[in-house]
């Protein structure tokens, strides 16, 4: 493992062809932003595709065509970066550079890859051990290798990384396999410590997803009749509610990344039924409307719901400086506003809620980022730093 060979792509086209092809998974978090397109997996007679369509249900493009196998992959809250999974190893991809770096060499097989929030750690399944377990990588210091977070007997998958939220700090939400055969949803913290079964009944609880406000969950769940649903529940296993209930197989839920919609694979009982993307409100009683045309033939699944981002944070050559705030326990509390910082020259109220903002300081002669945070329903933020001095900027 960690090897970190470092390969140099020849542009974007080298970066389709050498990371889409293994590609496609439900994503296990809506970053924050504006609602983008929807991508997706089409099974079109013997062909298996990768189709991107807007949110008027248009088709906008094809993103891989004819691929004959899969893994996953997951971008960074501010797209810089993209992590893939390709014949069972991860791969690091530096999306300005097109620098790739592969993270992992091992007999086993890492899948499922995510980011944190603030793109720190990669979180991902791999089954070295034989059972598949929940590994995290710090990027900081690669030399490290993975912490193994889960390290039981049993089959964990599906890791779903969210930031803070309201107060419960970072937390991870995963799949696992109980010893009585149903698969439940799990939360623990980044340090693979208090271990928390949210659903703990004798169904199967599978797909986890955060909402952008990293306090729900949306989630896939059996019926009375051995149907998916799809659910929504509270960060900590409260307040669940059953959003479908009709008599077809639900599941796959993505959260938009405004927090307001959620798309999902809907499928027949017949056999051999071909799935549709639907999209409906986050809320019960929400009604349903069909992003994909109806067929006999061709199938969708695997719904990944892209965001574009309310507006541009950095404030680039001069960045503008946060208020510093010194508190007790020898930490700055590093605070200030989103609203008319945008570099692209973003009129003022374009940055609302869930906002992403990079805290940075000058190291060594260059801007580093050291702590992420959101901003709040006025646009504001406030985030707690290690107490250094120095140049800082959002």
């Amino acid at each position: 493992m960690a090897s970190a060979r470092v390969l140099r792509l020849a542009g974007a086209a080298a970066l389709v062809a050498a990371a889409l092809p293994v590609t496609a998974a439900p994503a296990s978090a809506s970053w924050p932003g504006a609602n983008g397109d929807v991508f997706m997996v089409e099974y079109d007679g013997g062909e298996t595709n990768i189709v991107r369509y807007n949110p008027a249900g248009e088709m906008v493009g094809t993103v891989g065509r004819n691929l004959t196998e899969f893994s996953n992959f997951a971008t960074d809250s501010r797209g810089e970066r993209l992590v893939y999974s390709s014949n069972g190893e991860l791969v690091l991809v530096d999306l300005e550079s097109m620098d790739s770096t592969t993270l992992t060499e091992s007999p086993g097989t890492e899948t499922d890859p995510t980011f944190s929030f603030d793109g720190r750690y990669v979180v991902y399944v791999g089954n070295g051990g034989g059972d598949q377990d929940i590994f995290m990588w710090d990027l900081t210091d690669p030399s490290m290798g993975p912490i193994n977070l889960t390290n039981n007997d049993a089959d964990d998958w599906a890791p779903a990384f969210a930031n803070d939220g309201t107060g419960h700090g970072d937390l991870i939400a995963y799949v696992t396999l109980e010893a009585g055969g149903d698969t439940e949803i799990f939360t623990m913290t980044p340090g693979g410590t208090d271990k928390t079964n949210l659903t703990d009944n004798d169904v199967d609880d599978f797909g986890p997803n955060w909402h952008p406000s990293f306090d729900v969950l949306a989630y896939s769940s059996k019926d009375a009749a051995g149907l998916d649903q799809i659910f929504t529940m509270s960060w900590d296993g409260t307040g669940k509610d059953q959003l479908t209930s009709d008599q077809n197989y639900n599941y796959e839920p993505a959260w938009s990344p405004d927090g307001t919609k959620i798309a999902f694979t809907k499928q027949g009982t017949a056999v051999g039924a071909p799935g549709r993307i639907f999209v409906r409100s986050g809320n019960p009683g929400g009604t349903e409307t069909a992003l994909t045309p109806a067929s006999s033939t061709i199938g969708y699944d695997r719904a990944d719901w892209q965001a574009h981002p309310g507006c541009e944070t950095d404030c680039g050559e001069e960045p503008i400086q946060p208020t510093l705030v010194f508190s007790l326990k020898r930490h700055l509390v590093v605070s200030g506003s989103a609203i008319g910082q945008g570099g692209d020259g973003a009129a003022g109220g374009e940055c609302g809620v869930g906002t992403p903002i990079k805290i940075q300081r000058r190291i060594d002669g260059k801007f580093k980022t050291i702590a992420s945070a959101t901003t709040n329903s006025d646009g504001n933020f406030s985030k707690k730093v290690p107490d250094r001095l120095g140049k800082y900027r959002i």
